[in-house]
């Protein structure tokens, strides 16, 4: 057999492990809850960590139709942050395969600082700096991703509020 490593949809995973075709793949969260589903794949599996870390890129020049910038305002990025449940994120999308970043850096790199800041979920909070920043009734934004589930919508829909 080949060593192939890819990334790959459940189904062309599973198709190509039940044909002996591939030795290793790498399944997203949702793709390996699946695989621990079916016992015959269960017992080939196994999980390795791995550091990948999500973030929020902020355009500071987004420039709305009467000329306000929100996103140039530090407060309006905090509330952003403070409105977002992370711990319902990595319990929905990693399937609690994950932990909350405090820092850009993995707990094993030099220089990590475990007690850095993290950003607690507080509605309250977001509330009160969105309207410190004049923008008490929100403002339109666009949230733009790809399809894949790595890093693309599927990954920010579970923190949008309904």
């Amino acid at each position: 057999m080949n060593w192939l490593f890819y990334y790959a949809r459940f189904c062309h995973a599973r198709h190509g492990i039940e044909a002996d075709e591939l030795d290793a793949n790498i399944l997203f969260s949702s793709q390996y809850a699946k695989l621990q589903k079916n016992p015959e794949l269960k017992k080939y599996s196994m999980e390795v960590p791995e550091m990948f870390t999500r973030g929020i890129r902020y355009n500071p020049n987004l420039t709305l139709a009467d000329g306000r910038k929100p996103l140039a305002d530090k407060r309006v990025r905090q509330a952003i942050n403070y409105s977002i449940n992370y711990d319902a994120y990595i319990k929905k999308y990693s399937k609690n395969k994950a932990y909350p970043c405090v820092g850009f850096l993995a707990p094993s790199t030099p220089g990590f600082n475990p007690d850095g800041f993290r950003y607690e979920y507080n509605p309250t909070k977001a509330k009160q700096l969105m309207r410190e920043a004049g923008y008490e009734d929100g403002f339109p934004l666009t949230i733009e991703g790809g399809d894949t589930e790595f890093a693309g919508t599927p990954a920010v829909t579970p923190l949008l509020p309904f």
